[in-house]
C-alpha cells in the first residue's frame, strides 16, 4: 500500500488530506493490506503522527479498515459502511428556553450534516448539577462539547475540576467569560456594545442622573470594568457625569441554587436603597433578571416606571418574566452566539489546529415598556 510523500492542499486540514489519500489506496488494495506504521505515513506525509492517527481512524470509522490488537490497521473486505455520527454536546446551565434558542443555531450548522447531531444537557441552574456534568463530560464519548459557561462567580469556577476536560484532547467551544485552565475558543455578546447602546438610548431619552448596577459573585466581575468604562465613555462625550453614589454594586447570593430566583437579589436592594436609587433619573443593569427585581422594587415603592425612573437592560432574557415585563434591553442575540460557536467546533473536529479565538457578538437594541 503507497501513500502520497507531502500536505500540499492547503484548503483541507491535514488529516483529511492523509485520509483521502489512504482511502484511495485501499480502494484498489486487497482486503487484508496491512497499512503502513503510523511513524512511516507521518514521515512521508509530513505530519504529526497524531496527524496520522486521526486520519486512521476516519479511515475505521467509514468501514475502510479495521485494527487488530498487537498487529496493525488493514483494509477490509466490506467497505465503506455508514459514517460514525459525531455526537457534540451542549452544556447549559440555564433552563429549557435557553437550550431552545441556542438549538436554532446549532441547527443552522449541524443540522445539514447527518454525520453530526447535538445532545443538550442542562442544570436548571443548580450549581451542584453543573460542576457533576462538567467533571464528568469528557468521559461521554462526545466528539466536541460546547458550554454554555456560568460566568466568573468568585471561587465557583476553582471549585469546579476542569482538569480532566481540559487534558481529554476533546475540542470545546466555551459561550462565556474565560475559564482559568481551559484554553479553547470562545464566542460571547459584547459587554461594552450593550453599555454604548444603552447609554445611547438613555441620552437620547433625556437622562441626566444616570445610576448603574454591577454585579458581584454572580458571574459578571468581569464585566463589570469594560461595561462601567463603556457607559462612562458615551455618558461623558455628552457632558453627563456617572456619580459615584450612583454606582450600585449587587451581591448575587440567590442564583446559583436549587430553586433560583433571578430577581429576589436586586429585588432586595433595591428595597433597602430604595432613597438612593430614586434619585437617578435612569438606571442600567447587566442583565434583565436584575433590571425586573429592581423594576419590581420601585414600583411597591410607589415609583413610577418609565415616568420617573427610565431602566435599561444589558442583555435580553427569554423567560416568561422577561415577556411580561418587557423591559427595554439589548438581545445578546444568542441563536448566533450558538450558530458560530459551532461552526468553529466544526472546524476543530475536522482538523483545524489554529490558536484559540474569541469572538465577540454585538447585540440589538430591544425597545420596550421600561423607557
Amino acid at each position: 500500500m503507497t501513500a502520497g510523500v507531502a500536505i500540499s492542499e492547503r484548503n483541507k486540514p491535514p488529516y483529511r488530506v492523509v485520509y483521502e489519500s489512504l482511502r484511495k489506496s485501499a480502494e484498489t488494495a486487497g482486503p487484508g493490506v496491512l497499512i503502513p506504521p503510523r511513524a512511516k505515513l507521518a514521515r512521508q506525509f509530513n505530519v504529526a503522527e497524531g496527524t496520522i492517527s486521526r486520519a486512521i481512524g476516519l479511515l475505521k470509522d467509514k468501514g475502510f479498515a479495521y485494527g487488530q490488537q498487537g498487529k496493525g490497521t488493514y483494509i477490509c473486505e466490506c467497505r465503506p459502511k455508514s459514517a460514525k455520527i459525531q455526537q457534540i454536546g451542549f452544556l447549559s446551565p440555564g433552563f429549557e428556553r435557553d437550550i431552545i434558542s441556542c438549538s436554532r443555531g446549532f441547527n443552522r450548522i449541524f443540522h445539514e450534516d447527518e454525520n453530526y447531531t447535538v445532545l443538550a444537557y442542562t442544570s436548571q441552574m443548580s450549581l451542584r448539577k453543573y460542576r457533576d456534568i462538567i467533571e464528568n463530560i469528557a468521559d461521554s464519548g462526545l466528539s466536541g462539547i460546547i458550554l454554555s459557561s456560568i460566568a466568573s462567580l468568585d471561587g465557583v469556577k476553582d471549585g469546579i475540576d476542569i482538569s480532566h476536560l481540559a487534558e481529554s484532547g476533546v475540542p470545546v467551544v466555551l459561550m462565556g467569560s474565560p475559564w482559568p485552565g481551559l484554553h479553547c475558543d470562545r464566542v460571547l455578546h459584547s459587554r461594552r456594545d450593550s453599555a454604548r447602546k444603552m447609554a445611547a438610548r438613555a441620552v437620547a431619552g433625556g437622562c441626566r442622573n444616570p445610576g448603574v448596577f454591577l454585579e458581584h459573585g454572580g458571574g459578571c466581575d468581569n464585566g463589570n470594568e469594560d461595561f462601567l468604562d463603556e457607559l462612562a465613555y458615551t455618558f461623558g462625550s455628552h457632558g453627563i457625569e456617572i456619580k459615584q453614589e450612583n454606582i450600585f454594586m449587587l451581591e448575587l447570593s440567590h442564583i446559583w441554587v436549587e430553586n433560583p430566583d433571578p430577581f429576589i437579589d436586586s429585588y432586595n436592594f433595591t428595597k433597602k436603597e430604595l432613597a438612593r436609587v430614586a434619585g437617578c433619573d435612569s438606571l442600567m443593569f447587566h442583565s434583565d433578571g436584575a433590571a425586573i427585581g429592581a423594576l419590581r422594587a420601585l414600583r411597591e415603592g410607589g415609583i413610577e416606571v418609565p415616568e420617573q425612573i427610565k431602566i435599561l437592560s444589558g442583555y435580553r432574557s427569554e423567560g416568561p418574566e422577561s415577556a411580561q415585563e418587557e423591559p427595554t434591553a439589548v438581545d445578546g442575540r444568542p441563536e448566533e452566539q450558538a450558530r458560530l460557536a459551532a461552526k468553529i467546533l466544526k472546524r476543530r473536529i475536522e482538523g483545524y489546529e489554529g490558536p484559540a479565538e474569541v469572538h465577540y457578538v454585538a447585540g440589538e437594541f430591544v425597545e420596550g415598556k421600561t423607557t
